[in-house]
């Protein structure tokens, strides 16, 4: 399977990867968070950096696959916001000025349940 190590914008909203043989493939389709690996459209900064981001483009993180961007995720929710109840977490990640918050707190009920399944 094919390793990403660097990301970096390529022409108009794509990502052009680059994996551990040099060889650079362009994701061009989708949406931001599915061009970034990057589910939870997190910014860089300490939980990017330390959950593996490879590059940056469109202001959001770029992960290397998909789990590193969803570890990402999780980790920023229960390590930043975690100490909120889930109406204050969407409030303080996700305000509804911004965003549709029905959505994240529909998303934040599965990564719970999933989480809470995955430790059993």
């Amino acid at each position: 399977m094919t390793r990403f190590v660097e990301a970096f914008p390529g022409h108009g909203t794509s990502v052009v990867y680059v994996d551990e043989n040099g060889y650079h493939v362009l994701y061009s389709e989708g949406d931001r968070t599915w061009r970034n690996n990057n589910p939870g459209n997190l910014r860089p900064g300490t939980v990017s950096r330390r959950n593996g981001q490879i590059g940056v483009a469109g202001r959001f993180a770029v992960f290397p696959d998909y789990e590193a961007g969803h570890a990402a995720h999780v980790d920023l929710l229960i390590n930043v916001y975690g100490n909120r109840d889930l109406a204050g977490l969407i409030k303080a990640y996700a305000p509804s000025s911004e965003n549709d918050s029905k959505k994240y707190l529909r998303y934040l009920t599965y990564v719970i349940c999933v989480n809470i399944v995955e430790e059993e």
